[in-house]
């Protein structure tokens, strides 16, 4: 079984994040994401913001999803999170963006939010590699992100950025994202260890004060 159809099992009956709502995704139920079978993408474009080794001279290929499984009420992308500002597209045109960020000498594919749509990811990067795509990936994630999940996108990722704003105390031991998935992505990349690299590497954002916690 290849891993886009291991996904598309877990989209069948939803399990692409912690939430596992069970829902149909493949015949377009909607559960907490409130996103179906296809992704929603609000925009593509050679982003230079993130950290100058992802951005480099010519920009990382950022990819940013609608919706979202989480409901944060801080979240700086309200209008695209939670009302789902963006577009519904097609496998082969998600193909089509990442090919066409590689061709504008992006550095690399930024998946933004991209927890609710592995699956679609999944289904559209053989698509995009077929006709050519090489470049590394990066999962911009808000961290809120299953073991499943994370397990079909090991090997496929180069670079994690998962954020983890306002986990402490009693919330670490009761989180699903919590301490596994770190452990998880610290393997990644040769037992790499946190840090900012150009590939195979982690980013970890925590908000001040929480350090201890994490």
């Amino acid at each position: 079984m290849t891993r886009s159809q291991e996904a598309r099992g877990l989209l069948a009956s939803c399990q692409l994040c912690p939430r596992q709502c069970g829902v149909n995704r493949a015949q377009n139920q909607k559960g907490f994401c409130r996103s179906g079978r296809l992704p929603i993408v609000s925009s593509y474009n050679a982003h230079l913001g993130e950290e100058p080794p992802i951005s480099g001279s010519r920009g990382s290929g950022t990819i940013f999803f609608a919706n979202c499984n989480m409901a944060c009420v801080y979240c700086q992308n309200w209008p695209i999170s939670q009302l789902g500002q963006g577009q519904e597209v097609t496998f082969d045109r998600l193909a089509g963006m990442m090919l066409e960020l590689q061709e504008r000498g992006c550095h690399n594919i930024n998946f933004v939010t991209p927890s609710h749509m592995i699956a679609q990811i999944l289904i559209a990067l053989p698509l995009a590699v077929e006709t050519g795509f090489n470049l590394p990936l990066v999962y911009n994630s808000s961290g809120y992100d299953s073991q499943n999940s994370l397990k079909l996108m090991d090997g496929v990722v180069d670079i994690y950025l998962p954020e983890a704003e306002t986990i402490k105390g009693k919330a670490v031991r009761h989180s699903v994202w919590g301490r596994g998935q770190v452990v998880d992505i610290e393997g990644d990349g040769d037992d790499m260890k946190l840090s900012i690299v150009f590939k195979g590497g982690v980013k970890k954002k925590i908000m001040a004060g929480f350090v201890e916690f994490i």
